[in-house]
C-alpha cells in the first residue's frame, strides 16, 4: 500500500515509509516536546497543486 510521507526522513524509516492513507494518528506529548511542528510539517509534506494542505 502506498504510504503517505511525513517530511521527516527518520521518522518515515520508522513507519515503514510513512503514514497509511485514511489511518488515524495521535501526536500525543508534554508542553514544548514539537507536537505542532510535527503536524504542521506532515501537513506541508502532504501539500500538492492538487490537495492543498
Amino acid at each position: 500500500m502506498k504510504r503517505l510521507a511525513t517530511g521527516v526522513p527518520e521518522l518515515d524509516l520508522v513507519l515503514g515509509g510513512g503514514l497509511l492513507p485514511g489511518s488515524l494518528v495521535v501526536i500525543a506529548g508534554g508542553p514544548g516536546t514539537g507536537k505542532t511542528i510535527l503536524a504542521e510539517q506532515i501537513s506541508f509534506a502532504a501539500a500538492t497543486p492538487e490537495r492543498k494542505s
